[in-house]
């Protein structure tokens, strides 16, 4: 029996090295708090003297920095632009990004078109508390007591949401309040599990033996399920959605944009950008993209007179 008990053990020792510990190293890669990679929307990328220039305009308005508490007792962080309108756009940004380098060019349009910013900094990123984000799960919660702040200070909601952002906005969208007119959905993934599931097929990484192992760190160390899937709260959404998507992106694949846009149950649009890679549809063809906007606002929104 004695060489069985060495297979065994040879065997258990291949697991740990090649799944148990590459699967565990990897969940706390993912979902612990990492620095920004923002060198895409940085001043030395590619839109660099655009996103410069619309930082330094939105740097020169006045402006609040606003902190709440999260359900969980997080502290989370955002800032906050009164322009005297009647209706705030709330703006989330992706995985490992800010809201000053990832959406700097859609605020200054939305708050060129009279809307108030709120721009949110998601859970551990940036100045927010936490050392877990959970790619959008808790962070639903996070966005409905954002909401809660805006309550009273504004009669119309739009939420703008960008890969993590837009997975955060839909899994929100069947609990969202009566003020939220409509919501526009940047290139979002339809689980965590579905997108590191695509990023190990890319990898070649053997995602049938690692993400089971994943999944379950997740249920015990963030208490979510990381495979619930957005589609399950979009099939029971009111909110008219704005699905905008580039038909380049190698992050996420288009198709999640459109699994999402196929159970959405109300009133939808797609934009798609052929040329455009992870999150920068905006950015590569503005004049589709804000014509694209600019109707679904004015047919969700009342006008605004007010500035």
């Amino acid at each position: 029996m004695q060489p069985i008990w060495w297979i065994l053990a040879m065997f258990a020792a291949l697991y740990i090295v090649l799944i148990l510990g590459p699967a565990i190293l990897s969940f706390f890669k993912v979902f612990s708090r990492l620095s920004p990679n923002i060198a895409l929307f940085s001043d030395d990328g590619p839109y660099g003297d655009e996103l410069h220039k619309a930082r330094e305009f939105l740097q020169a308005l006045p402006h609040q920095t606003v902190t709440i508490t999260a359900k969980d007792g997080t502290p989370l962080c955002a800032d906050f632009y009164d322009g005297r309108c009647s209706r705030t756009v709330v703006l989330l940004h992706g995985y490992r990004s800010l809201p000053y380098y990832q959406l700097a060019a859609q605020s200054v349009f939305f708050y060129q078109n009279g809307f108030n910013l709120l721009l949110i900094t998601q859970r551990a990123h940036g100045e927010s508390g936490g050392k877990r984000s959970t790619l959008g799960l808790k962070e639903r919660d996070d966005l409905l007591s954002w909401l809660a702040f805006l309550d009273g200070k504004t009669s119309e909601v739009l939420l703008y949401g960008s890969s993590m952002g837009a997975a955060t906005v839909a899994y929100a969208s069947d609990r969202l309040p009566d003020t939220v007119k409509g919501m526009v959905l940047d290139c979002g993934f339809t689980s965590p599990y579905d997108q590191l599931l695509w990023d190990c097929r890319k990898r070649h990484l053997p995602a049938h033996a690692l993400l089971p192992i994943m999944r379950l760190l997740g249920q015990w160390v963030l208490r979510e399920d990381i495979r619930r899937q957005t589609t399950d709260a979009l099939k029971n959404t009111t909110v008219p959605a704005l699905f905008v998507q580039g038909g380049a992106d190698q992050t996420v694949k288009p198709e999640q944009t459109e699994k999402n846009r196929a159970a959405c149950a109300s009133d939808n649009t797609v934009v798609l950008v052929p040329q455009a890679r992870h999150m920068t549809a905006f950015l590569d063809d503005p004049a589709s993209v804000k014509a694209h906007l600019t109707a679904f606002i004015n047919k969700n929104f009342k006008e605004e007179r007010s500035r």
